[in-house]
């Protein structure tokens, strides 16, 4: 059943907003006064939810041309509040508490590295980042632990999740996040950055592991075909060439992540990686096939206008992954009978994603059927996908598993014979070195694209590898055909993985989870993750 027909995935190959005011000291070269925070407050343990009194430093009273004021989102929900984009230059970021007249709000314990947030009202970045990671080409992360400097108050962090990988630029694979935010610390408090990994799609023949991070990676595990179906089609058609085929999709992405004395910050989800899909029909050499009205069992073959509708991996883009996209092929002799995978969904608020639902098989005839007959017998699977690990540190579902085969109970001794210009054949299947044998026999297998790691781990796709056969003429169609044997086909199909969550500590200012726009477009490319930190200065 050499290939007719190959899809794209062909073988081989928040910001919260911030407070930003006049530089801490304007207030008293003016000559205004504002009314201060109680410092025990901070001492005390208290979170604040800050209503704002603004003090201008005009004596008119009025605000200054050209001042802004931004009020702060205090949510203490992990997916809330953190959407909005934020740039950072080289300036100088005055906390509420040094103008505002604060309400406490909540009784909730501040962590230890946040103790010291009304202690320092005033800090400048630094010119250039203290640390800056990124995840290995070779899939494995990079760990990189520091303590807090001394006259170091607040730190910058952008974390970038790892992306999932791809087999072809058609079936599109799932960005990491970009989480970015500002947090306070404590000198001496112990810092962990951990950058991920990319996954990877190294061409369809491949199975791959999910990129490693502080969650990994959903992988797409080596599959094995049952030894008594191998067993059986061998003992028809020992070669291994199609209609024998194993086909992976690619591995999805780790999460990024900040710790501070071993509590986690911060959490970039990574990306689902993308699914695959492949298909080939029964013909024999082209002398053969050029019988009018001659019909296939395959979907979406050169020439069709019934073109596919591929899967693509879900991004992590905010704080909940975004789902994988389902795909689709039809039939091209019968439009009505269409197949549909189903891709992984996003990690969530810590819970993983679940894997995508399980296909069904169509029902047969009038033109393609799926089942046993014609002594022609036919064998199809549907596999749910995998779900997410729950967490901070989820992990991706792994691919899910799927196989077909196709087993000719014929006689052997029955040939298919015709005539075509003049000229006979005379086709013994079981001779001939097996020729003809692959038509009629054969197995498959696919695996599925692996969810994104994060704050709940994305799941991973469906699978289903599927058989048909053509019910309404003999193979080629030769009007002067008297062989019994059907044409055939099969489809492989792994649905995309569903990205991971993100995650930001309510103690974090300025918080952003965006898209890293990370995504490969090739296979044997990763989109690595990566982990950046910059000090904020003491003022002088």
């Amino acid at each position: 059943m050499p290939a007719r027909a190959l899809s794209a995935a062909k073988q081989g190959e928040a910001e919260r907003p911030g407070v930003v005011g006049s530089p801490a000291g304007a207030q008293e070269r003016s000559g205004a006064r504002c009314p201060k925070a109680p410092a025990q407050w901070a001492s005390q343990g208290f979170m604040l939810k800050l209503r704002f009194k603004v003090c201008f430093s005009s004596a008119s009273g009025r605000r200054p041309a050209g001042s802004r004021i931004r009020a702060t989102n205090t949510s203490p929900h992990p997916n809330k509040g953190h959407t909005m984009s934020t740039s950072l230059t080289r300036r100088k970021l005055v906390a509420g508490a040094a103008w505002a007249a604060p309400v406490v709000a909540a009784s909730a314990t501040i962590p230890s590295y946040a103790a010291s947030v009304a202690a320092t009202n005033d800090c400048t970045l630094a010119a250039h980042p203290a640390y800056n990671i990124s995840g290995t080409e070779e899939g494995t992360k990079t760990v990189q632990t520091f303590a807090v400097p001394d006259n170091v108050h607040k730190l910058h962090f952008e974390l970038v999740g790892g992306a999932g990988g791809t087999n072809n630029r058609m079936t599109p694979a799932g960005s990491g996040a970009k989480v970015s935010g500002i947090v306070p610390v404590t000198p001496g408090s112990t810092v962990q950055i951990i950058a991920a990994a990319g996954g990877i799609g190294d061409g369809s023949l491949t199975p791959t592991a999910g990129g490693e991070g502080y969650g990994n990676g959903g992988s797409v595990p080596a599959y094995t075909i049952p030894a008594t179906i191998t067993a059986q089609v061998d003992a028809k058609y020992a070669d291994p060439a199609n209609p024998k085929s194993q086909v992976y999709a690619a591995s999805g992405g780790g999460s990024s992540a900040l710790l501070i004395d071993g509590v986690v910050v911060a959490v970039a989800g990574g990306g689902g990686g993308a699914g695959m899909t492949t298909s080939a029909v029964s013909y024999a050499d082209p002398w053969y096939s050029n019988f009018n009205g001659q019909i296939d069992a395959g979907v979406a073959p050169l020439g069709s206008d019934a073109s596919p509708q591929f899967d693509a991996a879900g991004s992590a883009s905010a704080a909940a992954g975004s789902n994988g996209t389902p795909g689709y092929e039809v039939y091209n002799a019968e439009r009505s009978k269409v197949l549909t995978y189903n891709s992984g969904f996003g990690g969530a608020a810590g819970i993983g994603g679940a894997g995508g639902a399980a296909g069904t098989l169509p029902a047969s005839g009038p033109i393609i059927g799926f089942e046993t007959t014609n002594n022609q017998v036919l064998f199809s699977q549907f596999v749910a996908g995998n779900a997410g690990t729950s967490g901070f540190a989820g992990n991706g579902g792994d691919g899910a598993g799927a196989y077909s085969y196709q087993l000719d109970e014929n006689p052997a001794s029955v040939h298919e014979k015709g005539t075509y210009e003049d000229r006979s054949w005379d086709l013994d299947i079981y001779n001939d070195e097996g020729a003809y044998a692959q038509n009629f026999n054969g197995y498959q297998s696919v695996v599925s694209g692996g969810g994104g790691a994060g704050y709940g781990g994305g799941g991973s796709g469906a699978a289903q590898s599927v058989s048909s056969i053509v019910l309404t003429q003999k193979w080629l169609n030769s009007p002067t055909a008297t062989g019994v044997r059907q044409g055939l086909g099969y489809t492989m199909q792994g649905g995309a993985g569903g990205a991971g969550g993100s995650y930001i500590a309510p103690s974090v200012s300025e918080g952003a989870i965006v898209s890293a726009e990370n995504a490969p477009q090739w296979m044997r490319e990763r989109g690595n993750g990566s982990v950046t930190v910059t000090f904020c200065e003491a003022a002088a």
